[in-house]
């Protein structure tokens, strides 16, 4: 990603999410300007995690090519096992998108698990009365 190029078409995905999210804070804030509270990320209304997948995939198929792609021999580790300092910048933004990755995977899962956890818990209450 050391060309404008590479840090052009993450930048333009990153802008499209950051877009979406201050489209919908602007919204929720219009709706209930009392009660308003920001999410960490806003379904869709035709597949709720599409925000999710996006990222997920996206960045996904960036630090592949971060960090497998490129000259003939571009690998990102040396035969030693460290990182040579010329790949340090590739490595390092690979970093960052996998941790967007592990975000993105564990607020589904936690999405899927809220229901059950909420439902286990009334449950609960239910019984104790």
């Amino acid at each position: 990603m050391e060309s404008p190029a590479g840090h052009l078409g993450s930048g333009i995905g990153l802008l499209a999410v950051g877009v979406w999210h201050l489209f919908n804070n602007i919204k929720l804030f219009c709706l209930n300007p009392n009660t308003y509270s920001s999410s960490p990320w806003f379904p869709s209304h035709k597949l709720r995690y599409l925000e999710l997948y996006f990222i997920m995939i996206s960045l996904s198929i960036i630090t592949v090519r971060q960090l497998f792609t490129g000259p003939k021999r571009h690998n990102p580790f040396d035969p030693d096992g460290t990182i040579p300092s010329s790949h340090l910048r590739s490595v390092e933004h690979s970093i960052l998108f996998i941790s967007f990755i592990v975000y993105a995977v564990f607020a589904i899962l936690f999405d899927r698990v809220r229901p059950r956890a909420a439902a286990t818990a009334k449950a609960f209450v239910d019984t104790r009365i």
